[in-house]
This record gives C-alpha cells, structure tokens and sequence, in this order.
C-alpha cells in the first residue's frame, strides 16, 4: 500500500449524519453490530445485522443529511489523500527499524531508509525565516 491509498474521510463526516435510530424507528445498538453491508446504489444508506444469520433481515440506517425537508444529493464526494507526502516517523522509530534491518530481506530495505521522519519533514519546509519556526531555539545573550 502506497500514501496514495489512504484518504480524509473530513468531507465524508461532513456530509452525513450519525443517527440514533433505524428508518424504522429502532435504536441502534454500534457496539453489537456484527455485520455491515454498504450498496454502490445507496451510498449514503447503511444496511447491517446484529447477528451472521442468513435469515434475519437487514436494518437500515439512512445516512443522509437533510436540510429542513430538503432531500439531500447523492452526489460523488471527491476524498483528498490523508498524507500527500507520506506520513512521518518519528526519529527513535526509524533508529529501531534500522537496527532490524538484518532481519528484512534485502529487496525490501530502500523501503526502510526512505521513510521520513519528523524531523526530516521539519527541516524540507523551513523555506522561512528560522524563527518563524516553533522548534527552533533562539540564542538569548
């Protein structure tokens, strides 16, 4: 898996609701939900079990934001990547991968060593001045 398949779920959040209840007017219950069923032709609807019988009937659970009656659009959300640029380690945490290296076939080590750290990240952006930056000391005389 690459940084290009992780996405922001933010605009996702934003347009739907968290419901209580079931169309049918049952409460639901998230932490006893054992099966999940999601339709390409209901996008904002969430069809799901309490249970793995084959014989029990799906909930449904309407996703959709409504605004005062309006019905909402069942339009495309476009989702932005999570980590355009990858998501950094921290520095302690590149030093224990480093140190496994050995136990990683050697075909996967470029992998390893190109993984950025905080650090690394912190010192690509700082086209500013240094002391714009939030972790750079100051020489106080």
């Amino acid at each position: 898996m690459g940084k290009e398949d992780f996405f922001s779920t933010k605009k996702l959040e934003n347009d739907i609701v968290h419901r209580k209840k079931t169309t049918t007017g049952e409460k639901v219950e998230w932490l006893k939900i054992s099966w999940i069923h999601l339709r390409y032709s209901d996008p904002k609807k969430m069809y799901f079990k309490y249970n793995y019988n084959t014989d029990s009937f799906f909930l449904e659970l309407d996703l959709k934001r409504s605004i005062r009656g309006r019905p909402s659009s069942n339009h495309y959300i476009e989702m932005d990547s999570l980590y355009p640029e990858g998501k950094p380690i921290t520095e302690e945490k590149k030093k224990d991968l480093m140190a496994l290296l050995s136990f990683v076939p050697p075909i996967h080590h470029g992998f390893y060593k190109e993984l950025k750290t905080d650090n690394e990240r912190d010192l690509g952006l700082a086209d500013g001045d240094p002391e714009d930056e939030p972790n750079v000391q100051k020489d106080v005389k």
